[in-house]
């Protein structure tokens, strides 16, 4: 079950499952929670519309609820939004860790062993700075 479904199905989301998520079906879940934030958001609007225009009084009940749900809503998206974020650093530090690998590789054969050591020696001394 992706984490959309399992918001689709429960409105809820694992924290841990965020791990196990790919950006894209992150992306898509954000997507669908702000829809919802908005579709909360208009009815909320619409209801204090309807009383300040209308004097049609809503249900404070549901008020707050509609209330809370957004605001729960809100947290989760912030919480899919920080998951994004740690995705992308770590895909930055893998491309890293990887250009690093390739840029040895390619040392190795274009460059003699001695100069080799000396470019790493230099680099270390830079990284110090």
């Amino acid at each position: 079950m992706t984490v959309l479904e399992e918001y689709i199905d429960t409105k809820r989301v694992k924290s841990a499952n965020f791990k196990e998520a790919s950006s894209d079906e992150l992306l898509e879940l954000k997507g669908k929670v702000d829809i919802d934030i908005a579709a909360i958001r208009m009815e909320l609007e619409t209801a204090k519309t309807n009383l300040e225009t209308f004097g049609e009084h809503y249900d404070t009940d549901w008020f707050h609820r509609a209330t809370i749900a957004k605001k729960i809503k809100g947290q989760l998206s912030q919480r899919i939004q920080a998951a994004l974020g740690r995705k992308k650093s770590e895909r930055k530090e893998k491309h890293r860790e990887n250009f690093a690998e390739k840029l040895l590789e390619a040392m190795d054969s274009l460059i003699e062993p001695e100069a080799k050591r000396e470019i790493v020696y230099l680099a270390r001394d830079l990284l110090k700075e």
